[in-house]
């Protein structure tokens, strides 16, 4: 029995988050992020009066990636969850779709992808009234 080999496990790395004062956060997958999507976000962005270069972050997890945000989280007024379980993100929240849910100062979301939300005019009706209650629109 080479011991070695049997019992070799990699250690994920710590991913740190020095995020600058920005109003919206977006979580997706890397799967589900590409040029379409991310004119998707910018048009919502402007949809909400927002400037997706200075009021937007974005973090892009690979497949099967978790991270811990942690005290990150309340440096933005909205998380949006586009396709990621918050789980994904050290979040463990009873949240369900296109709920709004409340953690300290901090308001989250949860969104089906952006890729389904560009094609389906309901997901996009829905997306569109959480984003006037949180964005007081």
């Amino acid at each position: 029995m080479d011991f070695d080999k049997e019992h070799y496990y990699k250690i994920p790395e710590k991913v740190s988050f020095d995020f600058a004062q920005k109003r919206l956060l977006c979580i997706v997958k890397r799967e589900q992020y590409g040029e379409q999507p991310q004119a998707t976000l910018a048009a919502i962005s402007k949809a909400i009066k927002l400037t997706f270069e200075e009021d937007v972050a974005v973090v892009i997890l690979e497949k099967d990636q978790k991270i811990s945000l942690g005290e990150a989280l309340v440096k933005f007024d909205v998380v949006i969850y586009f396709g990621v379980n918050p789980e994904h993100t050290g979040l463990n929240i009873d949240a369900k779709l296109y709920r709004i849910f409340s953690m300290e100062s901090v308001q989250l979301l949860i969104a089906h992808n952006l890729m389904d939300i560009a094609g389906d005019k309901n997901k996009k009706l829905y997306l569109w009234k959480c984003l006037q209650m949180l964005f007081e629109m």
